[in-house]
């Protein structure tokens, strides 16, 4: 589920949002509706296992739809896990109090956290009693595989799952930060015939990203992303990996008629 920037947005008008995108190529408002791009790289990939993922864009249904009652929206939906993104700093408050929200409806099912600034504040994010667990890493597709592997099992500690901070009987438990993959990491190739061909508009986003590398060469240092904070945050040594020439030719074949919906945002660091 992909939280909006500040949850209640719709009932506030005391809010600067200090940082908008202003590009052509990034097309999104100050809520940040778009989601980060992993997120079809881990549906891709417990799929591939066997598992039923669903995205939801809660922030571009807050925003077509003004009078959708969010609580009632969680309430339909039926998960033992639900996964928020907490990639950007933008989304602290959103994805802080969707959880909340998620907790108190369904209590039984697991909150987890991940992405960038999920991995540098997870002791932090932990000890909110909505957060259940928390996935650390660049690379979370094995960790998150075995973490739903896991549940389905019927099983509740997982201390022999990598790169979690998770809760226990009310004891924090840190599996350690151990996959940290030198190469090949996040190679999945994207189909987006899913995004195309879905009559589900609540995991649309007027944006598409299809990037030929993961990482970054670059040390922009306002960004998280960087290939200083890579190394530093996510302890992997080569920040830039190009995916294989086959996996983005397929995703671009993928693509067929989306582009006359959407942006769609090629980026090569």
């Amino acid at each position: 589920m992909h939280a909006p920037s500040v949850y209640d947005f719709r009932e506030r008008d005391d809010i600067l949002f200090a940082y908008l995108s202003d590009s052509d190529s990034v097309n999104v408002t100050s809520i940040y509706e778009m989601y980060p791009l992993g997120f079809f790289a881990i549906k891709q990939r417990l799929q591939e296992h066997g598992f039923q993922t669903d995205i939801v864009n809660l922030a571009s249904l807050m925003l077509m739809h003004p009078q959708i009652d969010v609580d009632a929206l969680i309430a339909r939906l039926e998960a033992p896990i639900f996964g928020l993104d907490l990639h950007w700093m933008a989304h602290c408050h959103g994805s802080i109090e969707i959880a909340k929200r998620i907790k108190a409806i369904h209590p039984e099912s697991l909150v987890i956290f991940g992405g960038i600034s999920s991995t540098y504040y997870a002791d932090q994010l932990i000890q909110y009693p909505a957060v259940d667990v928390v996935v650390k890493g660049y690379d979370t597709l094995d960790p998150m595989t075995l973490l739903m592997q896991a549940v389905k099992r019927g099983e509740r500690t997982f201390d022999h799952i990598p790169n979690l901070v998770y809760k226990h009987n009310g004891e924090v438990i840190d599996t350690g930060f151990t996959h940290k993959p030198m190469k090949n990491y996040n190679d999945v190739s994207i189909d987006w015939s899913y995004y195309r061909d879905s009559k589900d508009v609540s995991s649309r986003t007027k944006l598409i990203m299809t990037l030929p590398n993961t990482g970054c060469a670059f040390d922009c240092p306002f960004c998280g992303g960087s290939r200083y904070a890579t190394n530093k945050i996510m302890g992997i040594k080569k920040t830039l990996v190009a995916k294989d020439n086959s996996r983005v030719i397929h995703e671009l074949q993928s693509l067929g008629d989306t582009a006359k919906m959407t942006s769609i945002y090629a980026l090569q660091c």
